[in-house]
């Protein structure tokens, strides 16, 4: 099952439906109003007319250039609307007022929400803006992790909650990594720290299973009896498809 990549993991779709590992990704992006003289530039809608106008979707922002809060983004969106009014010589050498888009356009993979916008100054006084955009990111084929010993592995296949194996207590396990890896990369510790976080999770507990101390797996097995488990938490589980 999966793309069979050295240590791959295992993950359960319904876990990721509850949000497991799901992070949320922000940008922000700010301009101000720049400009001495004639050229000056101002936030608003930019005129198809202007140079420079872009293809791009200008229609996501207010009369003031800016988009309202909660508004979904997508690449090539323009967030920050903005132009500039600019004196230059035409072909009959005749200074001409013309329009020069400045605009911000959203470079992204994913789409985004508009999360806040504010509206401030400069030590100038000029006008500045930033917009804050995030969006939620969730884990998927391809995606790495890690444990806290330096175990990684790779997300090999996303199964269903009713394809996963499950134990006969009818507990389904969120994420399956690769036993074969623990001896190959001697992360031994990831062992002790199971058990013994088996253990913890019975009698509501903290344990520490780190090498600064005597605990020795043993005495973990013999506590794991007393309450019916196998001395090294091994269980049997059933196959989700069979």
């Amino acid at each position: 099952t999966g793309f069979n990549q050295e240590d791959s993991i295992i993950v359960s779709q319904a876990a990721l439906d509850r949000g497991l590992f799901r992070s949320s990704i922000s940008k922000s992006f700010k301009d101000e109003e720049k400009g001495i003289g004639s050229d000056v530039e101002r936030f608003g809608i930019v005129p198809a007319s202007a140079v420079g106008f872009r293809k791009a979707d200008y229609s996501k922002v207010e009369e003031d250039g800016l988009p309202l809060v909660g508004q979904e983004m997508n690449n090539g969106d323009v967030i920050i609307g903005k132009k500039m009014q600019t004196n230059q010589l035409g072909a009959d050498k005749k200074k001409r007022t013309t329009m020069v888009d400045h605009s911000t356009i959203l470079s992204s993979a994913e789409p985004m929400q508009v999360g806040a916008v504010y509206i401030s100054s400069n030590k100038d006084g000029a006008r500045l803006v930033r917009v804050k955009m995030h969006t939620s990111r969730t884990p998927e084929i391809g995606d790495k992790f890690s444990s806290h010993h330096g175990q990684k592995g790779v997300i090999g296949i996303i199964l269903r909650s009713v394809d996963m194996p499950y134990t006969s207590d009818g507990i389904c396990p969120d994420i399956i990594i690769n036993p074969h890896a623990l001896p190959g990369r001697m992360t031994v510790g990831q062992l002790i720290e199971s058990l013994l976080g088996k253990l913890c999770c019975l009698e509501g507990r903290i344990g520490n299973g780190t090498a600064f101390n005597d605990l020795h797996p043993t005495q973990v097995g013999v506590e794991l009896q007393k309450y019916g488990f196998q001395s090294r938490g091994c269980e049997t589980m059933y196959h989700g498809w069979t």
